[in-house]
């Protein structure tokens, strides 16, 4: 794929993912796609990966903890937490 047509297929997916109704988001991307079939596969592409994706703000660890398993990933969930402290030169 083109740099201009990833740069492009962006653009169009970025505004999408504004779109309130998947409705609302395939006329757009008619719209701006009009004929060009690759650049709508890359645009339609870019948003199935996204919604399979999801939010990270919905399940933020839910990967990681079912890596747990790994003591590396264990080691870095299990961490206490750590306090910040203005550093001053003289402490």
């Amino acid at each position: 794929m083109s740099n201009d047509l990833q740069d492009r297929a962006r653009e169009i997916f970025f505004a999408c993912v504004r779109s309130d109704t998947p409705h609302e988001r395939a006329e757009f991307i008619e719209h701006e796609c009009g004929d060009d079939a690759a650049l709508q596969s890359a645009v339609v592409n870019l948003i199935e990966a996204h919604e399979a994706n999801g939010s990270f703000l919905e399940s933020p660890l839910d990967g990681l903890l079912e890596e747990r398993h790994d003591p590396a990933v264990a080691a870095t969930l299990d961490m206490p937490s750590v306090t910040e402290q203005a550093a001053c030169g003289f402490c």
